[in-house]
């Protein structure tokens, strides 16, 4: 095992270097292993596309053509078999994507499609689809002054109740397009090879430990910026649509999650965000949600 370090809160040992933050001393316990294992056969439909067969509730095994073969097990392992010649780099995107979605699942995290910033003493997110823009706002947000805590996966923590983040890779995938609309040097980004994003790592939050998530913001294009409060079957139906893993959770699991997902509706401020198109309109998204933010009395979240 080569690489130690951080992710989400969890220690995690890996034969990969997953992230800049990550150390050769792996020494200590760890919550997570990550190994290479050259010729492991896993049992996976045929299809074209990315796969994922649950084995048990604590087994999955998940495949990609030319990136490789996965299998996660227990909320504390994943193996690896890469393809021949896959690029270290878009092979640990990956591995800390889809496939650690899926072990964060294992282990009784809500796991979300969106990115997640911090404002004051607190956490929020964005949900969407791939290509919906959550790292572009949050990007966004980051230029402003606002730190980023994750990007494309947002694994919450119920803690007494209080859905809580830690704190995840400290890194963007943005186009070129945007990251020079947002006044990024160019040579700040690097190559994913193989894909049409780029790269652009920061700095990790000031706070180590996890913050509370404020607020949830789904996203949706439209002509002009504004929030529309969303509640109760609204509100849920917003996190069952953008929650990671829900078409392989077991259905001995399915009361739990659901009440899970229920809690956490109830429990943080659920918003509809309406973004525009042009990326010249992020600054008066930004100045909407930072209003939005701001402590108003009397108001329910």
């Amino acid at each position: 095992m080569r690489y130690s370090g951080f992710i989400f809160g969890l220690r995690v040992h890996s034969d990969f270097l997953l992230t800049d933050g990550m150390t050769l001393d792996v020494a200590r316990h760890c919550d997570i292993i990550i190994r290479a294992s050259p010729n492991m056969r896993l049992h996976m439909p045929p299809g074209g596309g990315g796969n994922c067969q649950v084995i048990s509730p604590q087994e999955y095994h998940l495949s990609w053509p030319n990136i490789g073969r996965f299998l996660v097990r227990n909320g504390r392992e994943i193996l690896v078999d890469a393809d021949p010649g896959i690029d270290e780099t878009r092979l640990c995107h990956y591995l800390t994507g889809t496939v650690l979605a899926a072990l964060l699942h294992q282990r009784g995290r809500l796991v979300f499609h969106a990115s997640a910033v911090i404002i004051k003493d607190g956490a929020v997110g964005f949900l969407g689809d791939s290509g919906q823009g959550k790292s572009t706002l949050a990007l966004a947000m980051h230029q402003y002054g606002y730190p980023l805590i994750a990007d494309d996966i947002l694994p919450i923590n119920l803690r007494n109740g209080t859905p809580m983040i830690a704190p995840g890779i400290a890194r963007f995938k943005v186009t070129t397009q945007t990251a020079q609309a947002l006044g990024i040097a160019a040579d700040a980004l690097r190559c994913i090879p193989d894909e049409n994003k780029r790269e652009l790592r920061t700095s990790a939050p000031p706070e180590a430990n996890p913050v509370p998530l404020k607020r949830l913001y789904a996203l949706e294009t439209g002509i002009s910026a504004a929030i529309h409060p969303l509640a109760g079957h609204d509100a849920l139906f917003a996190l069952i649509r953008y929650a990671h893993c829900i078409r392989i959770i077991s259905p001995a699991l399915l009361a739990a999650f659901f009440g899970t997902l229920t809690q956490c509706a109830a429990s943080i401020g659920i918003r509809r965000l309406i973004v525009p198109h042009a990326l010249n309109a992020l600054p008066d998204v930004v100045r909407l949600i930072v209003n939005d933010m701001a402590p108003t009395p009397g108001r329910k979240e």
